[in-house]
């Protein structure tokens, strides 16, 4: 069996649009001695970032570390792939472009176009990664990638005080 590359998954309920970019300039932060683009829609204010549609297809990442984000759809986003669902009889829509984006990103510098020790590393809404990793479609059984999910302390003693 062929190995996977790894992504390495942080999902905290805290990620969301209003605070995407304070998310994504403390996790600069907690790793001085490296350097990491982000691929993400809401934090164009940060130096190095480039939006998930700038990224697909592009080389220019290889061999970079990159930190993408990942949170819920807009509004109207969601309303546009319901309606789809609606259209074509599926349920899953919602989900698969959710996994598509995150497929088309992590290959930026994962894959084929994977040089050196690069990392990748996703923020995700915590939410968000337990709804696709539940949902009756089995939507992350499409991501390409292995999928790390890392849990710190708080997520540590809520696991334990639900259980």
């Amino acid at each position: 069996r062929i190995q996977r590359d790894v992504v390495d998954v942080h999902a905290h309920r805290s990620v969301r649009g209003d605070n995407l970019a304070t998310r994504c300039a403390e996790f600069r932060e907690a790793r001085p001695t490296q350097s990491f683009a982000i691929i993400s829609n809401r934090v164009a204010m940060l130096e190095d970032t480039i939006t998930h549609m700038a990224a697909r297809g592009s080389n220019a990442l290889i061999g970079r570390n990159i930190l993408q984000t990942m949170t819920f759809m807009t509004p109207d986003e969601y309303e546009q792939m319901q309606a789809l669902n609606a259209w074509t009889g599926r349920r899953d829509l919602v989900g698969l472009r959710h996994v598509d984006e995150f497929n088309q990103s992590a290959g930026r510098n994962l894959g084929f176009r994977r040089r050196g020790n690069v990392e990748h590393h996703l923020l995700v809404n915590r939410r968000l990664f337990e709804l696709l990793a539940t949902s009756s479609a089995q939507v992350l059984g499409r991501a390409r990638y292995e999928m790390r999910l890392h849990v710190d302390r708080q997520d540590r003693y809520e696991i334990k005080r639900a259980g």
